[in-house]
């Protein structure tokens, strides 16, 4: 006598379920309401010196692991247009900083009103942002 199979609708439910909330997160990296003094409350040269950044750090990384990176700063942004990338309009990169024993690098995009954001390869992320001051020295 063959015994009865559980069904699998509950455990495809069960599955369904589970993956839309690790999922819910994914994607979206804005809540629908953003507490107060987040990237969504920034300035406009905030916001731009930010995407420049990112874009820019992932591009050069991705560069310079086939090509080899640049000891300082004007190699870095001379070799901005062999990547293909440039900053938009009001943004400069405004600080460099290599790390040779570890082949990684931090950069600093800054954008005319004194806004400006980090991005340090080691961890891949953006590091620290500021509405004024312009770039730091990169320790």
């Amino acid at each position: 006598m063959a015994l009865p199979l559980p069904s699998v609708r509950p455990v495809l439910l069960a599955l369904t379920a589970t993956a839309v909330l690790l999922l819910t997160g994914c994607g979206n990296d804005s809540p629908a309401v953003a507490p107060a003094g987040t990237v969504d409350d920034a300035s406009a040269g905030l916001t731009s010196a930010l995407g420049d950044v990112e874009r820019i750090a992932v591009g050069l990384e991705q560069y310079y692991f086939q090509n080899g990176y640049p000891a300082d700063l004007a190699g870095a942004i001379d070799t901005m247009k062999d990547a293909e990338l440039a900053v938009s309009d009001g943004n400069t990169v405004a600080g460099y900083r290599f790390d040779e024993s570890a082949q990684e690098f931090k950069l600093c995009v800054e954008n005319a009103s004194g806004a400006w954001a980090t991005y340090d390869t080691a961890p891949m992320s953006v590091r620290e942002a500021e509405e004024t001051g312009g770039c730091p020295e990169l320790g």
